[in-house]
């Protein structure tokens, strides 16, 4: 009886780790100042500029369309490798989308000594919505060239795909 506790007990812990590690889509509202978020977080944790996170958040202002999306690419480095970058360029199967403006933040980690770089662009619904189409999404910081994984591609066409709810 005791075998079969622990089987289950690690079943379940395994299926926890693939849970945590997925990205999540989150809807929220808030009700008192009539704003929904709709949101993917990326679990993607990288130190490798090719393969950086993708996080995407739409506002909405009332029942109405939103007019922005903001998309994070993030990267955790020992040093900061894209401080003295202008920006964010992105391909969608092969063709830039540009975007409408970008910021850049840095947040140290909690658990290392790694510094946390953030590169946000932001792009009307449309761009959004190109980018989320295509079946392979590419982008370029400074010299540092990468593919948004997989997961966060799927994620972004969640998202793409809960805008009309």
């Amino acid at each position: 009886m005791f075998l079969h506790a622990c089987k289950a007990f690690i079943v379940i812990a395994l299926l926890s780790m693939q849970v945590a590690q997925a990205g999540e889509l989150i809807n929220t509202t808030d009700r008192f100042k009539q704003k929904r978020e709709l949101k993917w977080i990326s679990s993607v944790k990288s130190s490798d500029a090719s393969q950086m996170g993708l996080t995407a958040s739409v506002f909405f202002k009332g029942q109405g369309t939103p007019e922005k999306a903001l998309v994070h690419l993030a990267g955790s480095f020992d040093r900061l490798e894209f401080a003295q970058c202008n920006g964010v360029d992105w391909l969608a199967d092969g063709v830039p989308v540009e975007r409408l403006s970008g910021t850049y933040n840095t947040v140290p980690r909690r658990d290392s000594p790694k510094m946390i770089e953030i590169m946000v662009s932001i792009f009307s619904v449309e761009q959004l919505r190109q980018l989320a189409a295509a079946s392979v999404i590419e982008y370029r910081v400074c010299r540092s060239e990468g593919r948004v994984p997989d997961e966060d591609a799927a994620g972004l066409r969640q998202l793409v795909a809960a805008l009309g709810q």
